[in-house]
């Protein structure tokens, strides 16, 4: 499909993302050359989700919103600790409790944001996805030029999310005929989409994604702090933010190779024979020895 209009290309490629409960993420990094390099995986969608997960991801992406949006939300402030962990977690490929965790966090925000105006009238978590959808159409004055698409895409992103995926009942989630699971009623009441490790990553991505559109469309009601936070953030000479960066690149990088999490997938989830079981608890014994004779 020939588009010239980057904002045409945006509204595609969000469109192609909602059917797998992603969408382009609200981050620095998405410029005009980041569209086109989602538009030019559109004919393979699995290299296109790929690439939203690797951006939501990344250790640096994720030292960056924690210092420039979720410790500048007073919703957040209560449950950082929350989300840090869960990330760590994350990071090291500890997908069931990253998700576990993280899949709480989604509606305290939004409880934590209704209470915060009179006019978010909270009642059941569907209606709200409505309520805080015409809301934020009515006050946010971001953009008065064609980045409004921005906003526009952000919101309908979370409302689809809230009233017609996250928190749907088990009945309607099952007439959707959605071919993945990404409900919190069936992961927190059945634990369905999540025991399955192969969608944890998915879930953790879409999970994290919500809330980083949560924090930047609470951050846009107020545009003078929203625009200070984009031109004035340095990272480059922020101490939280190098420390916290190269504690995750660290964390990353345990999930690479033989680590206790891969063998617990492989040992015990996958009924590996034997003789690697026998492998790995001779490694481990070795590892132990070692850290023994370090103390």
């Amino acid at each position: 499909m020939l588009m010239n209009n980057t904002w045409e290309k945006y509204k595609y490629v969000n469109e192609m993302l909602k059917r797998d409960f992603l969408c382009i993420p609200p981050y620095q990094r998405v410029n005009g050359k980041f569209i086109d390099e989602c538009m030019s995986f559109t004919d393979d969608v699995k290299q296109l989700y790929s690439k939203i997960s690797e951006t939501v991801i990344n250790p640096s992406q994720r030292a960056y919103q924690m210092e420039y949006r979720f410790k500048k939300a007073n919703i957040f402030s209560q449950y950082i600790p929350v989300i840090e962990y869960s990330v760590y977690d994350a990071l090291q490929g500890n997908w069931i409790c990253a998700y576990l965790s993280l899949l709480p966090v989604v509606e305290a925000l939004l409880r934590k944001w209704a209470a915060e105006y009179p006019s978010l009238s909270f009642n059941k978590m569907k209606g709200f996805g409505k309520i805080l959808s015409k809301y934020l159409q009515n006050n946010l004055q971001v953009f008065d030029d064609d980045r409004i698409t921005l906003v526009n895409e952000h919101i309908d992103f979370l409302r689809h999310m809230i009233t017609e995926v996250l928190y749907v009942d088990f009945d309607a989630y099952e007439d959707a005929q959605f071919t993945d699971i990404f409900n919190r009623n069936l992961a927190l009441h059945k634990l369905e989409g999540v025991i399955d490790i192969r969608t944890g990553l998915h879930n953790v991505t879409r999970t994290l994604l919500i809330i980083d559109i949560i924090a930047e469309l609470y951050l846009m009601q107020n545009p003078q702090v929203w625009w200070q936070n984009i031109f004035y953030a340095t990272p480059e000479t922020d101490v939280d933010y190098q420390l916290r960066w190269q504690l995750y690149i660290k964390c990353a990088m345990l999930s690479i190779g033989p680590n206790d999490l891969r063998i617990i997938e492989n040992a015990f989830l996958n009924r590996a024979s034997d003789e690697i079981k026998k492998a790995a608890t001779d490694k481990l014994k070795s590892e132990i020895a070692l850290l023994r004779k370090g103390k």
